[in-house]
């Protein structure tokens, strides 16, 4: 490893030079100021600075930030090139089923622009990717409830139909007003057909309350209990130093620990 840095450090320096080149040059990698980019006053410029932050942020391991940074160069600029770090970081994130949606849409945008040399790296880590998803139908005895999968919403039940997650312990919950949350966690193993059901039950019970003998019931308002602690799902990063580029550029690979 000790020997590996000084090279990782050209690269990075290398990746600046030619990042300044692909962000302002028009034609080629650039794209049009998304409608969210034109609202914000977000520039080209403000693509090209976003991106060398999240760079650095990423030399630095701090995959979370470098994957915000991306996110926001990306919302500045639709720079397709962008999609592959983004599906990099995911993958040092180990959320694969990101990975594989935006490496997906890098391929699907890229289209006849990405060297035919890259397609081919990308289109390996796909199907390797493949093999890290699972396809899981989240089933919920109400409609209308909130449906999270790892604290992130993803819609309302009932779902249009199958979801695409990541091997691994996923969390999964639904929440209604007046109704108790329902929680589980699942272990979900890749290219597994799993099915996930969540009850909600009533946060009111029907009591029986002594009064004039006349055998009614009162409606009392249950107190809701304190959901049981589960704990949260941490995603580690990949050990071993790592080089992010554009694919026009060169750059880390899936399996380049």
């Amino acid at each position: 490893m000790g020997h590996a840095r000084p090279c990782y450090l050209w690269r990075m320096s290398r990746l600046r030079v030619l990042l300044l080149t692909a962000l302002l040059t028009a034609g080629v990698v650039t794209a049009t100021p998304t409608a969210h980019a034109q609202a914000a006053g977000c520039s080209r410029d403000d693509a090209k600075t976003r991106y060398l932050k999240g760079v650095d942020l990423f030399e630095e391991g701090d995959y979370q930030a470098a994957l915000i940074e991306f996110k926001r160069s990306y919302e500045c600029v639709e720079n397709f090139n962008v999609l592959y770090n983004m599906g990099q970081v995911y993958f040092q994130l180990q959320d694969y089923a990101n990975a594989l949606e935006t490496l997906q849409k890098y391929l699907d945008d890229g289209g006849k622009r990405i060297p035919q040399s890259r397609r081919t790296e990308v289109e390996r880590d796909v199907e390797k990717l493949r093999s890290r998803v699972a396809s899981v139908t989240i089933e919920v005895n109400e409609p209308g409830a909130d449906i999270s999968v790892d604290d992130v919403k993803i819609g309302k039940s009932p779902l249009a139909g199958p979801i695409v997650v990541s091997a691994g312990k996923r969390k999964f919950e639904a929440l209604k007003p007046g109704f108790r949350s329902a929680t589980k966690v699942e272990e979900i193993a890749g290219q597994e057909n799993k099915e996930v059901s969540l009850e909600l039950a009533p946060t009111t019970t029907i009591i029986q309350v002594p009064g004039d003998g006349g055998g009614g019931g009162t409606v009392v308002p249950e107190q809701p209990s304190e959901p049981a602690p589960v704990l949260p799902i941490l995603f580690w990063s990949l050990t071993g130093a790592s080089v992010i580029t554009t694919a026009v550029m060169g750059g880390l690979a899936l399996d380049a620990d």
